[in-house]
């Protein structure tokens, strides 16, 4: 079967799972969510807010699709995990075919880069959603520029950066990553310095003129904070959903370092062993290109979106790379690669087991709610910390508070008024 055959059947075969998946995968509704609900039934939603003039697309995606998502959730799931994952398919593709490896499988490799370790808060939260485009914008932007299309490619880039700011970092690796095989190395060095350069002068201007028509609110601070550094590197290369799985954790640290390893010493060719070394090389950039967040006073792992997908790319390369070289029987490169993406793959069972069960007891507790409402006429009594105890670590509820806007956004205003919540 030729390369051309096995992506589309690949492709077909992941476009068939993201749409299983969005029928089947409940996301419970989280703090943003009852805010922007609450604020939308009464008529407190506003476009030109401060989202707006930090991130623009995303703001207006969020503003367009949230309310579709309120009646066709499955449909606003879809669409942003299948843009999500074609961005990733595009550079994905390009890096396969650049070091002679097999791009016929690029479709589910890019499904699982998306749906990398730590990647949940873009992927798994509604509110998050639609960064997800950032994905496509910033792939989509990778492509142009190879096919020398600069100015078209600088306004997908640029498009990306005003989704989320960390899809800067993934233009400046993505096109470090490039090496232009037919230039000197000075001139290649130079066209990338004057292009991202440009590109990033483009943004601060556009940055400067939306803080100048309505300042936004993000604080900065001016000293490196340790709990930042330490966010970072849990992030990109550990795994933990809301807390830090120490076993999985050290298991895939384990397996970056045996990949590598075992890709250098069992590659011959200056071909692969540069494979191995610009893996390194990118790893030690993507630590300077991250700058930015290390000054933030934010530590939402949403913030590392572009990061964390572009070091589960190098390594699903790396071990597809690894595998290209042995010479044994599928079966076993493909239970050998099953090992590769253990870590993940249990990381993620967790994960949607966590969001069925938050997502089914909400609604039991709104049901169980109703039903006393039903049965009497007198007030009935809430206590928001039992409540917010029963739910398995998430990000639901910020505080006690977001008990009230759960209640708040799925009663009635008469039912809402007969309850009694006891701090």
């Amino acid at each position: 079967m030729s390369y051309k055959h096995q992506f589309l059947i690949t492709a077909l075969l992941v476009l068939a799972t993201l749409l299983v998946m969005s029928f089947i995968y409940k996301i419970p509704f989280s703090t943003d969510d009852f805010s922007w609900i609450s604020a939308r039934n009464e008529g407190r939603v506003q476009f030109l807010d401060d989202y707006f003039f930090r991130l623009p697309v995303w703001k207006a995606l969020h503003h367009i699709l949230f309310p579709l998502y309120l009646s066709q959730s499955w449909l606003v799931k879809f669409l942003f995990w299948t843009l999500g994952w074609y961005g990733i398919l595009f550079p994905l593709v390009w890096f396969l075919k650049k070091f002679g490896l097999n791009w016929g499988l690029a479709p589910f490799l890019a499904g699982l880069v998306f749906f990398a370790p730590n990647q949940y808060e873009i992927t798994f939260l509604v509110y998050s959603l639609p960064y997800c485009i950032g994905f496509f914008l910033c792939g989509s932007g990778f492509w142009v520029m190879r096919m020398k299309r600069r100015w078209i490619g600088t306004i997908l880039y640029l498009l990306s950066f005003l989704t989320l700011e960390s899809f800067i970092v993934v233009t400046i690796l993505l096109e470090v990553s490039v090496a232009e095989d037919r230039l000197p190395l000075k001139k290649t060095i130079k066209i990338k310095l004057v292009a991202l350069a440009s590109l990033f002068l483009l943004y601060g201007g556009i940055r400067l003129g939306l803080q100048w028509l309505n300042p936004y609110h993000y604080d900065i601070l001016v000293h490196l904070q340790f709990s930042q550094i330490r966010g970072f590197f849990y992030s990109c290369f550990l795994i933990g959903f809301y807390k830090l799985n120490g076993f999985l954790s050290l298991l895939q640290l384990l397996l970056y370092v045996a990949v590598i390893y075992l890709l250098f010493k069992i590659s011959k060719t200056k071909h692969l062993t540069g494979i191995a070394m610009r893996a390194l090389i990118i790893l030690t950039v993507l630590c300077g290109a991250s700058s930015y967040y290390f000054i933030l006073k934010y530590s939402a792992r949403r913030a590392l979106a572009g990061q964390i997908s572009f070091v589960y790319g190098v390594y699903i390369i790396a071990c597809l790379a690894f595998l290209s070289k042995l010479k044994i029987r599928s079966f076993v490169k493909i239970a050998l690669f099953l090992l590769f993406i253990s870590p993940q793959m249990i990381n993620q069972t967790h994960i949607f087991r966590t969001k069925q069960y938050n997502y089914h007891l909400m609604n039991s507790i709104i049901s169980e709610t109703q039903r006393l409402l039903a049965d009497r006429n007198q007030t009935v009594i809430i206590h928001p910390d039992q409540i917010k105890k029963k739910f398995k670590r998430d990000w639901v509820f910020a505080n006690v508070q977001d008990i009230e806007l759960l209640y708040k956004t799925r009663l009635s205003p008469q039912e809402y008024r007969r309850l009694i919540f006891m701090q």
